[in-house]
């Protein structure tokens, strides 16, 4: 039996790391690297330098550079411009005079406007790695009685005729069974073996608390 135990332990604990590693993964994944990869243009809001250099230096600044007002060559001038460039380029259409913008160079600069025209690009944020919502070790049996047992096994599995002849109720009837308990909330080779039986089957919590539990040498 502690042979059998152990070998379910192990299982667990391969699949709970699997399962946060995918999770960092897909986290990794979805994060946007900030940059349109067909335009090198940047797909978040930008700093005035970002816009300087993709923008003004080359749509905006052979007029705009001191030749005809308004002066767009520092950030004070292009802040204090946000509404008329915005009007000039977005509802008039008149700027810049040479040719339109492009699709892309139009979204970076409106983007950039209606963030509010920062000086500085916003810091992003790390996504931090999911915490999950379990208690410390070692897993006491009234934890895992209170958030396994009683609300997604007892309705079952008590009284004087628990289905299966499978009594959950007690630490004193549930030891032995530990084994028994593993397999059937942490298997996934057979669906009708799964308990509780699908849909309502344990979160990754949940299994994770029972593995800890028996992990932990099945506390009072």
């Amino acid at each position: 039996m502690n042979k059998f135990i152990g070998i379910f332990c192990f299982m667990s604990l391969v699949s709970g790391c699997a399962f946060r590693h995918d999770k960092n993964s897909d986290a990794a994944s979805t994060q946007t690297s900030g940059v349109d990869a067909s335009t090198g243009l940047l797909d978040n809001t930008s700093g005035f330098s970002h816009i300087q250099k993709k923008i003004l230096n080359n749509r905006c600044l052979s007029c705009h550079g001191g030749r005809q007002q308004p002066y767009l060559g520092t950030y004070a001038a292009v802040k204090s411009n946000a509404d008329a460039i915005r009007n000039a380029v977005f509802v008039k259409k008149s700027m810049p005079k040479s040719s339109s913008l492009s699709r892309a160079e139009g979204r970076l600069l409106r983007m950039w406007l209606d963030a509010g025209a920062p000086e500085q690009a916003p810091v992003e944020e790390p996504i931090p790695d999911p915490v999950p919502n379990l208690p410390g070790h070692p897993v006491r049996w009234s934890v895992l009685a209170e958030r396994v047992l009683i609300p997604k096994c007892l309705a079952c599995h008590t009284g004087e005729n628990p289905k299966g002849k499978v009594d959950l109720s007690s630490l004193q009837s549930v030891r032995p069974l530990s084994g028994a308990l593993l397999f059937t909330t942490l298997s996934t080779i057979d669906n009708e073996m799964v308990m509780p039986p699908l849909p309502a089957e344990l979160t990754t919590d949940e299994k994770e608390l029972v593995s800890n539990w028996v992990i932990d040498g099945m506390h009072d």
